[in-house]
């Protein structure tokens, strides 16, 4: 190796005064020469970013071979971070895209009414923007991808010596990764996405159901749709349902507002519905110390704020619920757009927190807003087709001045668009004008260019 000055290993921080918390230990060790060897290697590949995190990985390694693991376990640990490294690779570049997972059996055959229902779910949220991630196996699998397209696929396989191979509509893709372990395959089936549709299945099925309402009612995984869809007609999900709510619930095993968490339908409308529908309004949330900060699209209004405190006062730990002004210093680099409240949240009820989300999604502040901007987005169809469709509009430039006009900006028609036919939700895509009918007299006419749309930014009425 170069030389390169290590990183010198942390001095002893100071005892902390009375009613101060301490702060957390530098990860070591116990050998200081192991540790500046470790500092070294990371100065030698050059990382900042991250490097706490990538210096306890170091550090497992490490302790690993001071405990003379055996092989076996050596060849798990191995395999489970080479399968986790390539699917976040894949998956890397798509951060920015909504997607679905899909999980259903592998025995579903195409004429099975099952398939049709897959397909056609993923078919329409694909036209929405959204993507498909399934097992890429045969079966639902396969149906899902076959109605996402090429575009919006995703697959994650399972090596098994038996019925498991990648289906022809991703066998080729890159956006392909196979799989040792069933448990770094559900980690990535379930972390990759915002939404979740589920069908009808065996063991399989019912594992990674059980397994991702368990994640959502702990609060392990962010809060998301779970739409349990059947074929027209079906009872398995009702009967399913049916025992939980039977055997389970009365029990005392779940909370009653559990069920709060998935959806029970056979309406393929109804299901993408609820998928989409969910970050109407809700954009993502974090917590910041005790805090939890929830984002938003839209600000709410302070009656809905101060009704929202008083109807969900039992999963508040105290106070109220506050709309902020900004960004809390940890997330400032999160979304500083968007509009944020923050709430002391009991964590022990997050089907309560879904019944929010939820209360958010629904409230007048956000419909209206909501209306405005899908309007726009039904006027930006036009985006999906050739720039050299767009209709040039000479004479206005990026900011709407009197000026000659820039090879890559463009505006939509004035036409005042219908609004009956448009979904109640539009995902995160691509906006091009936001103007919902002709201009009058002496309004200037906003308009974005061809790189913001190619980069994905929209632009919202407020």
């Amino acid at each position: 190796m170069a030389h390169l000055e290590p990183h010198a290993t942390p001095p002893t921080p100071p005892v902390p005064a009375v009613g101060q918390r301490a702060p957390r230990q530098p990860p070591s060790t116990g050998r200081p020469a192991i540790d500046q060897l470790l500092n070294r290697l990371l100065d030698e590949l050059g990382v900042d970013a991250n490097r706490d995190q990538l210096y306890d990985m170091l550090l497992s390694i490490v302790r690993l071979a001071e405990g003379h693991a055996e092989r076996l376990d050596l060849k798990i640990a191995n395999a489970a971070l080479k399968e986790m490294r390539q699917g976040f690779e894949v998956f890397a570049p798509y951060r920015d895209v909504r997607k679905v997972t899909m999980f259903g059996s592998a025995r579903t055959q195409p004429e099975d009414p099952l398939y049709t229902q897959a397909r056609d779910l993923a078919s329409r949220l694909a036209g929405l923007g959204w993507s498909t991630v399934t097992g890429a196996g045969p079966g639902i699998m396969a149906a899902g991808l076959e109605g996402a397209g090429p575009e919006h696929s995703f697959g994650i396989n399972i090596r098994l010596p038996f019925e498991q191979e990648p289906n022809q509509f991703i066998a080729s893709d890159p956006k392909l990764v196979s799989m040792k372990y069933f448990f770094t395959r559900k980690l990535l089936l379930v972390k990759e996405s915002d939404g979740y549709a589920v069908l009808p299945g065996g063991f399989g099925t019912l594992d990674e159901t059980f397994e991702l309402l368990t994640l959502l009612q702990t609060g392990k995984a962010m809060p998301a749709p779970v739409v349990l869809l059947d074929d027209p007609g079906g009872g398995y999900w009702r009967a399913w349902s049916g025992f939980l709510e039977d055997e389970v619930a009365t029990r005392g095993l779940i909370a009653s507002q559990d069920t709060s968490l998935f959806l029970v339908t056979d309406d393929v409308s109804t299901a993408a519905e609820e998928i989409v529908g969910f970050y109407r309004n809700y954009h993502s949330l974090r917590w910041v110390g005790n805090r939890l900060v929830i984002r938003l699209r839209h600000r709410p209004e302070a009656a809905e704020v101060a009704a929202l405190s008083e109807e969900f006062s039992g999963t508040l730990v105290r106070g109220g619920i506050d709309v902020l002004d900004g960004p809390l210093t940890p997330e400032q680099l999160d979304h500083p757009e968007l509009a944020r409240i923050a709430l002391a949240f009991d964590r022990h009820s997050y089907a309560d927190l879904r019944r929010l989300i939820d209360a958010l999604n629904r409230l007048p502040s956000a419909q209206w807003r909501a209306a405005q901007w899908r309007a726009a987005q039904w006027r930006a169809a036009q985006w999906r087709a050739p720039p050299s469709s767009w209709l040039k509009c000479p004479g206005l430039g990026l900011a709407g001045n009197r000026r000659k006009q820039p090879a890559d900006s463009f505006v939509a028609p004035p036409r005042r668009p219908r609004l009956e036919p448009l979904p109640p939700a539009w995902p995160d895509g691509p906006v091009a004008l936001l103007t919902t009918g002709p201009r009058k007299r002496g309004e200037r006419q906003r308009h974005g260019s061809v790189q913001q749309l190619r980069a994905g930014r929209a632009l919202h009425l407020s």
